[in-house]
Protein backbone atom coordinates (compact mmCIF):
# COMPACT_ATOMS: atom_id res chain seq x y z
CA UNK A 1 0.00 0.00 0.00
CA UNK A 2 1.24 3.22 -0.42
CA UNK A 3 1.14 6.26 1.38
CA UNK A 4 -2.02 8.07 0.42
CA UNK A 5 -3.87 4.88 0.61
CA UNK A 6 -3.34 4.44 4.32
CA UNK A 7 -3.65 8.36 4.79
CA UNK A 8 -7.50 7.97 3.34
CA UNK A 9 -8.23 4.51 4.97
CA UNK A 10 -6.86 6.33 8.39
CA UNK A 11 -9.03 9.14 8.20
CA UNK A 12 -12.34 6.84 6.85
CA UNK A 13 -11.69 4.68 9.94
CA UNK A 14 -11.50 8.14 12.20
CA UNK A 15 -14.60 9.11 10.75
CA UNK A 16 -16.52 6.02 11.59
CA UNK A 17 -15.31 5.57 14.98
CA UNK A 18 -16.50 9.07 15.51
CA UNK A 19 -19.52 8.40 14.13
CA UNK A 20 -20.39 5.47 16.35
CA UNK A 21 -18.99 7.58 19.84
CA UNK A 22 -21.27 10.52 19.31
CA UNK A 23 -24.74 7.77 18.50
CA UNK A 24 -23.42 6.04 21.95
CA UNK A 25 -22.79 9.31 23.87
CA UNK A 26 -25.67 11.23 22.69
CA UNK A 27 -27.46 12.58 25.06
CA UNK A 28 -31.81 12.38 24.83
CA UNK A 29 -32.91 15.68 23.64
CA UNK A 30 -36.66 16.72 23.97
CA UNK A 31 -36.62 16.94 19.69
CA UNK A 32 -35.82 13.08 19.29
CA UNK A 33 -39.02 11.94 21.42
CA UNK A 34 -41.83 10.12 19.87
CA UNK A 35 -45.04 10.07 20.94
CA UNK A 36 -46.80 6.27 22.07
CA UNK A 37 -49.68 5.13 20.35
CA UNK A 38 -52.76 7.08 21.46
CA UNK A 39 -50.74 9.71 23.24
CA UNK A 40 -51.41 13.41 21.74
CA UNK A 41 -49.49 16.15 22.58
CA UNK A 42 -51.56 18.87 24.35
CA UNK A 43 -49.51 21.72 25.06
CA UNK A 44 -46.05 23.01 24.81
CA UNK A 45 -44.81 25.52 27.42
CA UNK A 46 -41.54 27.55 27.10
CA UNK A 47 -38.91 29.36 29.29
CA UNK A 48 -40.03 28.26 32.85
CA UNK A 49 -38.18 27.25 35.91
CA UNK A 50 -38.12 24.10 37.84
CA UNK A 51 -37.53 23.32 41.48
CA UNK A 52 -36.67 19.66 42.66
CA UNK A 53 -36.35 18.79 46.21
CA UNK A 54 -33.65 16.34 46.12
CA UNK A 55 -31.46 14.55 48.65
CA UNK A 56 -28.87 17.61 48.47
CA UNK A 57 -31.24 19.97 49.08
CA UNK A 58 -33.50 21.92 46.53
CA UNK A 59 -32.28 22.02 42.88
CA UNK A 60 -33.40 25.04 40.42
CA UNK A 61 -33.30 24.60 36.83
CA UNK A 62 -33.64 27.78 34.67
CA UNK A 63 -34.59 28.08 30.68
CA UNK A 64 -36.77 25.02 31.13
CA UNK A 65 -39.08 23.46 28.49
CA UNK A 66 -42.66 21.58 29.32
CA UNK A 67 -44.41 19.44 26.91
CA UNK A 68 -47.38 17.80 28.24
CA UNK A 69 -49.74 14.86 26.73
CA UNK A 70 -52.62 13.31 27.88
CA UNK A 71 -50.48 10.54 29.39
CA UNK A 72 -46.53 12.17 30.59
CA UNK A 73 -44.98 15.23 31.26
CA UNK A 74 -41.10 16.07 29.46
CA UNK A 75 -38.68 18.58 31.53
CA UNK A 76 -36.12 19.44 29.61
CA UNK A 77 -33.59 22.22 29.69
CA UNK A 78 -32.40 24.16 26.63
CA UNK A 79 -28.68 23.09 25.50
CA UNK A 80 -25.92 25.33 26.04
CA UNK A 81 -24.31 27.23 23.09
CA UNK A 82 -25.70 27.62 19.73
CA UNK A 83 -27.86 24.40 20.44
CA UNK A 84 -31.30 24.42 20.01
CA UNK A 85 -31.70 21.38 21.38
CA UNK A 86 -33.36 20.61 25.01
CA UNK A 87 -31.72 18.09 26.97
CA UNK A 88 -34.20 15.99 29.04
CA UNK A 89 -34.57 16.62 32.59
CA UNK A 90 -36.97 14.60 33.74
CA UNK A 91 -40.40 12.48 32.55
CA UNK A 92 -43.33 12.41 34.17
CA UNK A 93 -46.07 9.54 33.65
CA UNK A 94 -49.10 10.25 35.22
CA UNK A 95 -51.57 7.99 33.13
CA UNK A 96 -51.48 4.22 33.05
CA UNK A 97 -49.34 3.67 29.89
CA UNK A 98 -48.99 0.00 27.93
CA UNK A 99 -45.38 -1.43 29.04
CA UNK A 100 -42.42 0.89 28.31
CA UNK A 101 -39.44 -0.76 25.31
CA UNK A 102 -36.86 0.76 27.10
CA UNK A 103 -36.68 1.88 30.41
CA UNK A 104 -34.16 4.28 31.55
CA UNK A 105 -32.80 3.11 35.01
CA UNK A 106 -30.09 4.25 37.30
CA UNK A 107 -27.28 5.89 35.77
CA UNK A 108 -29.83 7.52 32.60
CA UNK A 109 -29.22 11.09 31.30
CA UNK A 110 -32.56 11.95 33.26
CA UNK A 111 -35.10 10.80 35.68
CA UNK A 112 -38.38 9.22 35.22
CA UNK A 113 -41.03 8.58 37.45
CA UNK A 114 -44.88 7.59 37.96
CA UNK A 115 -47.33 9.76 39.73
CA UNK A 116 -51.09 10.52 39.35
CA UNK A 117 -53.13 13.14 38.75
CA UNK A 118 -54.19 13.42 42.24
CA UNK A 119 -50.97 14.11 43.16
CA UNK A 120 -50.25 17.43 41.37
CA UNK A 121 -51.22 21.00 43.05
CA UNK A 122 -51.18 24.41 42.34
CA UNK A 123 -49.14 26.54 45.55
CA UNK A 124 -49.65 30.06 46.84
CA UNK A 125 -47.46 31.19 44.80
CA UNK A 126 -48.58 29.68 41.90
CA UNK A 127 -46.22 26.96 41.13
CA UNK A 128 -47.32 23.18 40.11
CA UNK A 129 -45.96 21.15 42.42
CA UNK A 130 -46.07 17.26 41.43
CA UNK A 131 -45.34 14.48 44.01
CA UNK A 132 -43.95 11.29 43.35
CA UNK A 133 -45.95 7.92 43.91
CA UNK A 134 -44.17 6.36 47.33
CA UNK A 135 -41.46 3.86 47.05
CA UNK A 136 -39.85 5.72 44.53
CA UNK A 137 -36.17 5.17 43.85
CA UNK A 138 -33.63 6.89 45.42
CA UNK A 139 -32.97 9.45 41.98
CA UNK A 140 -36.39 10.95 42.08
CA UNK A 141 -37.17 13.82 43.60
CA UNK A 142 -39.19 13.99 46.76
CA UNK A 143 -41.48 16.80 44.83
CA UNK A 144 -40.92 18.93 41.54
CA UNK A 145 -42.44 22.38 41.09
CA UNK A 146 -43.24 24.23 37.63
CA UNK A 147 -42.95 27.71 37.52
CA UNK A 148 -44.46 29.25 34.99
CA UNK A 149 -46.25 32.57 33.61
CA UNK A 150 -49.09 30.95 32.18
CA UNK A 151 -50.37 28.33 35.13
CA UNK A 152 -53.77 28.43 33.86
CA UNK A 153 -53.44 25.10 30.98
CA UNK A 154 -51.85 23.29 33.69
CA UNK A 155 -55.04 23.87 36.16
CA UNK A 156 -57.49 23.41 33.47
CA UNK A 157 -55.74 19.76 32.64
CA UNK A 158 -55.15 18.45 35.61
CA UNK A 159 -58.27 20.17 37.20
CA UNK A 160 -56.41 21.99 39.84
Amino acid sequence: MDLTTLIVLAVAVFIVAAIVLLRVFRKPTMEDLRLHYGERLLFDDDNCTVEAMLQSGVDTIEQVFVRVTNRRIFISQRGMGRSSKHQLKYVIRYEEMPSVKKQHGEGAPFVTFQTEPQRFSVNESGMLRIEPLPGHELDVPEWLQIKSDNIDPYRQIFQL
